[in-house]
C-alpha cells in the first residue's frame, strides 16, 4: 500500500500535519500506537499566550519559527478545534484571593488529536528503490515518498532503530490526578514559589489538577488533592495518569534524510504552534 504522506504519532502536532496535508490534496496515512503516556493525551489542553513570551520558551525558538507564530496557531485551533477562552483564576500562599486572568485558552485534547487511519506501533522506517517502508511490529509495510515523524519521545527511539541521525529528544515524566467534580473556569494555585497547579475541566463531570511535568506524585500527589478541594471541594478521586513529554533544545522540524522529516520537541507549550510547526513540516517536505 502507499501514500503520498505518512505521519507517524497522532498528537497535536502530528494531526496538524495530517489535517493540512489532506486540505492541499495529498494521500496522507496517520500512524499511531495509541500509548496513553502520549504527551498530546496528556497536556490536558490549555493555551496561553503569555507562555510563549516567557524568557525560557524563547530560548526554545529556532531561526525558521517567527514571532508571532502562537498567535496563528491560536487563530487555527479556534478555527478548526474551537477553542475557548474561558480565561482562569489565579491565587497563591501569599494572595489567597482569586484574581481572574484572561490570557487561558481550553480546548479539549479529543478534539485536537485526530483519531489514528491505523492503530499500530511502527519500529522502522526504511529507505529502498520504493520510497520509504514504513514497518509495523504485525501488519502491513507502507510505501511513501514522504514521511514525517512526529512521535514525541519515541522519536528518537524510531530514528535509531532505522539507522537514522537522532534529534536529541529527552524525556519528561510526570503525573496528574482525575477526579469527579464539576467547574467551568480552570483554577491555578501556587502552593509554594515556582511550584503551581491548575485544575481544569477534564470531559463531562470530571477535572483534573496537574501536567505530565509534575513529577514524583508521592509527594506532590496530595499537593494536587488539595489544589482540587480547594476549587471543588466535593471532588473524588479516581485515577492518577502518567505521561511523558519530549524536549529539544529548539521545537524541531528536522529533515535527516531525503523526504523524512522529524517533527518534536513541543513540551508543554506545544498545542498553539500546530499549525506553524505543520506548515513548516510541509514547507521542508516541498508540498
Amino acid at each position: 500500500m502507499s501514500y503520498d504522506l505518512i505521519v507517524v504519532g497522532g498528537g497535536f502536532w502530528g494531526s496538524a500535519v495530517t489535517w493540512l496535508a489532506r486540505q492541499r490534496g495529498l494521500d496522507t496515512l496517520l500512524v499511531d500506537d495509541g500509548d496513553t503516556l502520549g504527551a498530546s493525551r496528556n497536556g490536558a489542553g490549555l493555551v496561553s499566550l503569555g507562555w510563549y513570551k516567557q524568557q525560557t520558551i524563547q530560548k526554545m525558538w529556532p531561526d525558521w519559527l517567527r514571532q508571532g507564530a502562537a498567535e496563528e496557531g491560536l487563530e487555527w485551533l479556534q478555527g478548526i478545534v474551537g477553542a475557548v477562552q474561558t480565561g482562569e483564576w489565579f491565587s497563591s500562599y501569599s494572595r489567597p484571593e482569586p484574581v481572574y486572568r484572561p490570557d487561558l485558552w481550553l480546548v479539549d485534547p479529543a478534539a485536537v488529536i485526530t483519531p489514528p487511519d491505523a492503530r499500530e506501533h511502527v519500529n522502522r522506517v526504511l529507505l529502498d528503490n520504493q520510497g520509504w517502508a514504513v514497518q509495523v511490529d504485525e501488519g502491513p509495510t507502507w510505501v511513501t515518498p514522504r514521511v514525517v515523524i512526529a512521535a514525541g519521545v519515541y522519536s528518537d527511539f524510531l530514528l535509531s532503530a532505522s539507522g537514522l541521525p537522532t534529534v536529541g529528544v529527552k524525556l519528561l515524566m510526570g503525573s496528574a490526578v482525575v477526579a469527579q467534580g464539576s467547574i467551568e473556569v480552570p483554577h491555578t494555585y501556587m502552593p509554594r514559589p515556582y511550584t503551581h497547579y491548575t485544575v481544569r475541566p477534564w470531559g463531562e463531570s470530571m477535572i483534573r489538577a496537574g501536567d505530565t511535568v509534575e513529577r514524583k506524585l508521592n509527594y506532590k500527589g496530595q499537593e494536587l488533592i488539595d489544589c482540587m478541594h480547594r476549587v471543588c471541594p466535593d471532588a473524588r478521586v479516581v485515577s492518577t495518569q502518567r505521561g511523558a513529554r519530549p524536549i529539544c533544545r529548539w521545537f524541531t522540524v528536522k529533515e535527516v534524510a531525503p523526504g523524512l522529516v522529524v517533527a518534536t520537541g513541543g513540551h508543554r507549550v506545544g498545542l498553539a504552534l500546530s499549525y506553524p510547526i505543520a506548515l513548516r513540516v510541509l514547507e521542508v517536505l516541498e508540498c
